[in-house]
């Protein structure tokens, strides 16, 4: 395998892996302020 090819495969990982980490901070994070809009309440 190509130096080029293995960049490619890491950068594509590495998206993978950064879409997911987005939907779980967005999913943790939306959780997150109902907790803070309920306490200010």
């Amino acid at each position: 395998m190509s130096f080029e090819q293995q960049v490619k495969e890491r950068t594509h990982e590495l998206k993978n892996l950064f879409s997911k980490g987005i939907k779980v901070v967005s999913k943790y994070s939306k959780k997150g302020w109902v907790k803070v809009k309920n306490l200010r309440k």
